[in-house]
């Protein structure tokens, strides 16, 4: 963290310069690029607000690469926020930037990336659709890094589809790839994937093994946000396995991680993943509370789809520990 203020620092020391100098168009990219190291970090409020001010400069200016640039990784942030909506808007007009400017590799990029919208919505086709056009321009231009990013996100397409043999091929694809050309942040998303698509199929010793790796690598790169989301992965696994204090801490731990950062839908997911471990453990009022306040995170999201697939998990849970169901009303929303 202290690199990170200590970059912070010179960023503002630079901008500083770029105003006294009056060239707006590179005050508007500065900007954008403070907005973007805040983004990184987890300072989404900061984020935000610079973003916004580097727009209205490179609008004014004329900079339409660093525009599109800018307002893709907006969307990526309304994105991470819960903001769904917004995202998809934002992630359009990023791409039709790109698109008239005939720039097809940051085209590739956020198509990659808007994949993410599809499927927290249920879109299944449409992010297949974006995942395969944007790996057909990154392997043309040989843009190898955001070849092994749309390889890892549609790994989890063919997942979510029924289609192991292929989520499994695109997983050690993108791992290939980003061991290649040294993609730690991505080699971890790919690897909590991969232990994800292990778990499902019974190989739990395997999947624990990618779950610890991918941690390592949030841990190294400070990914506190996917740090949560595989812990409570983890505590999933370790229930399954009948570890129930393991399962118990690595829980807590997600949860607490993911409330500091702030990430709706992933707090919400953990939430609602907790609730067989609570119901295992006879705590059965905390199950219910767990399920409302995970519940309401996800309708808050917009991630309709995920709601649904949790409703039926945590209703089939309940069943089996043979306690009564309750469905949160929409006025329980707690978000």
């Amino acid at each position: 963290m202290g690199r990170v203020r200590e970059s912070g620092r010179l960023f503002e020391d630079a901008l500083d310069i770029r105003r006294k100098l009056g060239i707006r168009k590179h005050e508007g990219q500065h900007l954008a690029n403070v907005a973007m190291l805040h983004k990184d970090v987890g300072r989404f409020d900061d984020a935000e607000r610079e973003f916004t001010s580097a727009l209205e400069i490179l609008r004014r200016a004329g900079d339409g690469k660093f525009l599109g640039l800018c307002l893709g990784h907006l969307a990526s942030l309304y994105l991470e926020t819960g903001r769904r909506l917004k995202a998809e808007q934002t992630f359009e007009r990023a791409l039709q930037i790109h698109r008239r400017a005939g720039n097809s590799r940051l085209e590739a990029v956020f198509l990659s990336s808007r994949s993410e919208v599809f499927l927290q919505s249920g879109r299944v086709e449409r992010a297949e659709r974006d995942l395969k056009r944007a790996l057909a321009l990154d392997r043309e231009l040989g843009n190898r890094r955001s070849e092994g990013i749309a390889l890892g996100n549609l790994g989890i397409v063919y997942r979510r589809t029924g289609r192991v043999a292929e989520a499994m091929q695109a997983y050690e694809s993108a791992l290939s790839i980003h061991r290649e050309v040294s993609n730690r942040a991505f080699e971890g998303l790919v690897l909590g994937n991969l232990g994800n698509l292990l778990a499902e199929q019974g190989r739990r010793k395997e999947a624990l093994d990618s779950y610890e790796q991918a941690l390592r690598i949030h841990v190294e790169t400070r990914n506190r946000r996917n740090e949560g989301l595989t812990l409570g992965n983890k505590a999933s696994l370790y229930l399954e396995m009948g570890r129930l204090d393991l399962a118990s801490r690595t829980l807590c731990r997600a949860v607490s991680l993911l409330r500091n950062v702030g990430d709706p839908r992933y707090l919400g997911l953990v939430l609602c993943d907790a609730v067989p471990l609570k119901l295992a453990q006879h705590r059965f009022e905390a199950a219910r509370n767990a399920w409302t306040e995970g519940a309401a995170l996800l309708r808050s999201c917009g991630d309709i789809r995920a709601l649904e697939s949790k409703r039926a998990d945590v209703r089939s849970a309940f069943e089996k520990a043979g306690v009564p169901f309750r469905t949160p009303h929409r006025n329980e929303d707690k978000a």
